[in-house]
């Protein structure tokens, strides 16, 4: 999900669907080619998937474990707890719109 006003993009990957993937490479493309066209990336991965490891001023990554039985509203209710302070944090970062962020392993390829 993006907003280009904002210039964010929220994606949230789910156990279920990204662990049968290629390790995250996919995921790890999408999001380096947002970040090099200058969006700001916020990543929901549900345990246990693996980090990206991506390090990129406007990139966050957040962590996240649904609670199986409590009530889902509970817990997308923690879930924009949580990613409240990376979005902010991502956008306030300077845009350096086509750079691409250096040093970073190249996963899947």
């Amino acid at each position: 999900m993006g907003s280009k006003s904002m210039g964010l993009l929220l994606d949230y990957d789910g156990f279920h669907y990204h662990s049968g993937q290629d390790g995250g490479g996919r995921d790890y493309r999408k999001t380096m080619a947002a970040l090099d066209d200058g969006w700001a990336v916020v990543r929901i991965r549900e345990t246990p998937l693996n980090s990206l490891d991506i390090n990129h001023p406007r990139y966050a990554e957040v962590p996240f474990c649904f609670q199986g039985p409590t009530p889902l509203r509970q817990d997308l209710k923690r879930l924009v707890a949580v990613v409240e302070a990376d979005v902010q944090q991502v956008l306030s970062m300077p845009i350096s719109s086509g750079v691409s962020s250096g040093a970073r392993r190249n996963k899947g390829e």
